[in-house]
C-alpha cells in the first residue's frame, strides 16, 4: 500500500504600500489560476497598505484561501517574514514575491516533486527568469547549483538558492525558532541567503531543480537600490554572520569577495548592471 505524502503548501508572500498596483495585480493574478495547487495564501501586509492594495486581496479572496496578517508599520522584510510563518498551517512553505510572476504550472509541478521527493528533501527550490518590461524580454535565467555539495560550495560565492522559488517544510521552523530565535536572520537584503547558511550548516537537505517556477522583475531600479550606505552594511553584517560558520582560510575568500561586491555597489547603475550580467553569464 502506497502511503501519500502530505504536500499541502502554503504560500509566503509579503507586501506594502510601495508594492506597484499593477505588479501586485499581476502576481496574485499568476497565483489565482492555478489556485486549486494551493491551499492557503498567507499575506503578510508590511504597514498600512493602499485601498488598490487591499481591492485586489479581497477579490482574490474568491479564489484562494487567504490568511491576513497585518503589521502596524513596516519592520522590514526579515520580521515580516517570520510573524508570518506563525500563521502558516500546512506541511510545506512556498515563498514568493508581491511583484513577480509564478509560472502558470509551478504549483503543480511543485506538488508533484513533494510527492516523488519530499522524503529526501527539506528544502527546495528552482531557477528564475528575470525580464525588464514583459516576460522573455531579457532572455536571462538565474541558474543555480543542483546537489547539496555544490549548493554549500556555492554560499561564499553567492547566495545558492532564487529566495521566490524555495519552498521548505513548516517543521523547520518550529525547530530552528525554538527558543524564540528568528528563523529568518535579520539582515534585511541577505535574510534568505543568512538562513541557507544557517540550514546548510545544520546539515538540513537541500535541492533546486532545472525547472523555471518564477519570472522576476528586475526593472523597478534594481541596480540603483543595490548600493549605499545601508546595503553595504548589510552585506558586512551578512559576512559577519557567514563567518561563524566558516574556517579561517574560507573567511579571508569571503571577505575578499566582499570587498569586491563593495567595490560594485559603489558604481553607477549602469556599470552595476554590467557587472550583473556578466555575473549571470559566468555563473
Amino acid at each position: 500500500m502506497i502511503t501519500l505524502l502530505d504536500n499541502s503548501i502554503s504560500v509566503l508572500m509579503c507586501t506594502y504600500h510601495k508594492d506597484n498596483i499593477n505588479h501586485f495585480h499581476e502576481a496574485i493574478n499568476s497565483l489565482k489560476i492555478q489556485s486549486k495547487y494551493i491551499d492557503e495564501l498567507v499575506i503578510i501586509k508590511n504597514g498600512n497598505l493602499l485601498p488598490q492594495h487591499n481591492s485586489i486581496i479581497e477579490e482574490a479572496k474568491k479564489h484562494i484561501n487567504i490568511k491576513i496578517r497585518a503589521l502596524k508599520k513596516n519592520v522590514g522584510l526579515a520580521k515580516a517574514l517570520n510573524k508570518g510563518l506563525e500563521d502558516v498551517s500546512c506541511k510545506w512553505v512556498a515563498r514568493f514575491d508581491s511583484d513577480d510572476i509564478c509560472c502558470k504550472n509551478r504549483f503543480k509541478d511543485i506538488k508533484n516533486k513533494i510527492n516523488l521527493y519530499g522524503e529526501n528533501f527539506d528544502v527546495f527550490g528552482g531557477l528564475c527568469e528575470e525580464f525588464d518590461k514583459k516576460i522573455g524580454d531579457l532572455k536571462i535565467i538565474r541558474k543555480v547549483p543542483l546537489d547539496q555539495n555544490n549548493i554549500k560550495n556555492r554560499l561564499i560565492i553567492s547566495n545558492p538558492l532564487n529566495h521566490v522559488t524555495v519552498v521548505f517544510k513548516k517543521e523547520l521552523y518550529n525547530k530552528i525558532s525554538k527558543d524564540n530565535k528568528d528563523f529568518y536572520p535579520l539582515i534585511d537584503g541577505f535574510e534568505d541567503y543568512a538562513l541557507w547558511v544557517k540550514l546548510l550548516y545544520n546539515n538540513i537537505r537541500f535541492k533546486n531543480f532545472y525547472v523555471i517556477y518564477v519570472f522576476v522583475r528586475v526593472g523597478n531600479n534594481m541596480y540603483g537600490r543595490r548600493g549605499g550606505l545601508k546595503y553595504i552594511i548589510n552585506e558586512l553584517r551578512f559576512r559577519k554572520f557567514l563567518s561563524n560558520y566558516l574556517n579561517t582560510s574560507q573567511i579571508f575568500i569571503s571577505n575578499l569577495i566582499s570587498l569586491f561586491r563593495i567595490s560594485i555597489f559603489l558604481l553607477p547603475p549602469f556599470l552595476k548592471k554590467y557587472f550583473y550580467l556578466l555575473k549571470r553569464k559566468l555563473i
